[in-house]
């Protein structure tokens, strides 16, 4: 049985996203971490997205609440 990342944070920017356990560009819909998008899309690391996080400082709480409202707002998000 393969093992699986931990759960991990979403993090959401203005026009880009990313997983908070590999760092690789991510959708922001993505349940898990499957896809890494791009010109020639990729296999990502597989964590689940447990919370997300804002990657710029103008991304409020509210703009993170409209695009996954699903998911907590991570409170620590040192890397």
């Amino acid at each position: 049985m393969p093992v699986l990342p931990p759960p991990t944070t979403l993090v959401i920017g203005a026009t880009t996203s990313h997983c908070g356990n590999c760092r690789q560009p991510t959708l922001p819909d993505d349940t898990h971490h499957n896809l890494v998008p791009g010109g020639r899309p990729s296999r990502g690391c597989g964590a689940r997205f447990a919370a997300m996080a804002p990657a710029d400082p103008q991304i409020t709480n509210d703009d993170l609440r409209h695009i996954r409202p699903d998911l907590p707002i991570a409170t620590d998000t040192t890397p």
